[in-house]
């Protein structure tokens, strides 16, 4: 095959788009899964406006695989189309601190802390969402539905979530992370109640 394979983040198109147009040119695929990760790459490296230009690269590839089955006219005579995208992107002009805005109402675990088993909530934020557990503290232990409550009042969160059991206790896990299908949330063993939020 005359492709020449990489594996580096940001330089997968071109190898996909001419495995595509090998396959094509002789008729060698009934389905075809065509992935061009490498806008994905590019606009996480250099902003959403970079993004024409990696796309640009990409329709080249696309264009690969069209050409080899004689042009965009045949291709979709010949072939089902369907595009479609992992994500898209949104400007971020502020941050949410949301450990900060939890620790006004709760005590929120805090890296390194000397006396963890007093903290009512961990949270876990990623680019996008966070997920806020409740740790059974020495202290009162934070009620689910006042933190949801409160979140859902946030400015900058969308969505509050979490997940249930058939009764609608929120499902909880023990120590070694398994999830405790019973809803059993006494008995002394430790829990925490994941509460998972995306905020935009």
């Amino acid at each position: 095959m005359p492709c020449k394979s990489t594996s580096i983040p940001g330089n997968r198109d071109s190898y996909a788009g001419c495995c595509a147009a090998e396959l094509a040119k002789d008729d060698g695929f009934d389905f075809l899964l065509l992935s061009l990760p490498d806008n994905d790459n590019h606009s996480h490296r250099h902003g959403p406006e970079a993004s024409v230009e990696s796309i640009a690269k990409a329709d080249e590839c696309f264009a690969m695989l069209v050409d080899a089955t004689g042009g965009m006219d045949r291709f979709l005579e010949d072939h089902a189309l369907i595009l479609v995208a992992d994500h898209s992107h949104s400007e971020v002009d502020r941050g949410l601190p949301l450990a900060d805005l939890l620790a006004q109402e709760w005590t929120v675990l805090k890296p390194s802390e000397d006396r963890p088993e007093q903290a009512q909530l961990a949270v876990s934020p990623t680019g996008r969402a966070a997920h806020i557990y409740l740790l059974p503290a020495d202290r009162d232990t934070a009620d689910h539905g006042e933190v949801s409550e409160s979140l859902a009042a946030t400015e900058g969160i969308d969505l509050v979530c979490w997940l249930e059991l058939r009764d609608g206790t929120p499902a909880a896990a023990d120590r070694g992370g398994s999830a405790d299908r019973r809803g059993d949330l006494g008995g002394g063993r430790a829990r925490r109640q994941p509460v998972a939020l995306s905020a935009g």
